[in-house]
């Protein structure tokens, strides 16, 4: 009869006896780092800005009268969903040019970017008649559209207010100092 090694693994501190197919000492575990308060703050802030941004968050069904299209969410400051009885697409708001949220150079563009889509959600909010009117697509296979918010482009908003720049098409700026 074979005789059977023992499963019990003799250990003395600061050493354990390595495998029996030399594999060496097992690695080594790191110790798991604990998130200080003010890390753990700056996690639920930046948490709570990145949850605006998604789709779940947004409000979803303005209905306006005037136009047979519904503003399904608000994707950034030039950005909506659409859905006009074709189902939901991706419209790009032409006359206006937004800083970027999902693609930012620098931190700078991203705030900006930021600011400009809270301030489109806003102004669709509290309107009272929204008008939306389609011509055509362009190379991202987007609708391009013409958003009407009481009666006035929300292009020369968003201008007037400070948070767009006029765009025309062609190779835009940038918007990082």
């Amino acid at each position: 009869m074979a005789r059977r090694r023992p499963t019990v693994v003799p250990f003395s501190r600061g050493y354990r006896r390595p495998r029996r197919f030399g594999m060496g000492l097992p690695p080594h575990r790191p110790r798991r780092r604990r998130v200080g308060l003010a890390t753990a703050g700056a996690l639920v802030v930046v948490g709570a800005l990145v949850a605006g941004t998604s789709a779940g968050d947004a409000v979803v069904g303005w209905v306006r009268a005037g136009s047979d299209c519904r503003l399904v969410r608000v994707i950034d400051g030039d950005t909506v969903d659409i859905a006009c009885g074709r189902g939901i697409e991706r419209a790009r708001i032409v006359g206006y040019d937004t800083p970027e949220v999902f693609s930012p150079r620098c931190a700078s563009e991203w705030a900006r970017g930021m600011a400009a889509t809270w301030h489109l959600r806003s102004v669709l909010w509290r309107s009272d008649r929204l008008v939306v009117v389609r011509q055509g697509r362009d190379r991202y296979d987007r609708v391009l559209a013409q958003l009407f918010v009481d009666g006035r482009r929300i292009a020369a908003h968003m201008i007037d207010r400070g948070v767009a720049r006029p765009y025309a098409g062609g190779r835009r700026g940038g918007w990082c100092p």
